[in-house]
C-alpha cells in the first residue's frame, strides 16, 4: 500500500491530476498513453513539509522537447498557487525545466 487513495481530475482531454493526501501527480497523455509526469509533494502535517515541492519530473524520451512538461508546469502553477518550490534533487535535465538558461536573456519564473 505504497500509494494512498487518489482522486483523479481531468483538466483537459490530455491532462489529468491525481491527488492524494500527500501528493499530486500531473500527467500528460499523448497517443492514448501517459508520456510526461510531474509530481508535487504537498505541504501538510502528514508530510511535515512547509512548502509544496516539485520532486519528480519525467517525460518519455521519444516525447521530449515537445513542450509537454512545460504544459504540465503551467497547470501546476494554476492549481498550486502558493508555497511552490523545486526540489534540489532533480537531475540536470529536470533542473533545466525549472531554471532559465543562463545563455539567454534572463526570464523570471513566478510560482
Amino acid at each position: 500500500n505504497y500509494y494512498l487513495p487518489e482522486k483523479v481530475q481531468n483538466v483537459s482531454d490530455n491532462i489529468k491530476i491525481c491527488k492524494s493526501a500527500t501528493s499530486c501527480r500531473f500527467l500528460k497523455y499523448a497517443d492514448g498513453k501517459p508520456v510526461s509526469m510531474i509530481q508535487v509533494a504537498l505541504k501538510s502535517n502528514a508530510t511535515r513539509l512547509d512548502k509544496n515541492i516539485i520532486n519528480l519530473a519525467y517525460t518519455l524520451p521519444e516525447y521530449r522537447n515537445k513542450g509537454f512538461a512545460n504544459e504540465l508546469l503551467k497547470t501546476i502553477k494554476k492549481t498550486i498557487k502558493t508555497h511552490l518550490v523545486v526540489a534540489n534533487t532533480l537531475t540536470e535535465d529536470g533542473e533545466k525545466l525549472f531554471k532559465p538558461d543562463t545563455s539567454k536573456p534572463k526570464q523570471k519564473m513566478k510560482f
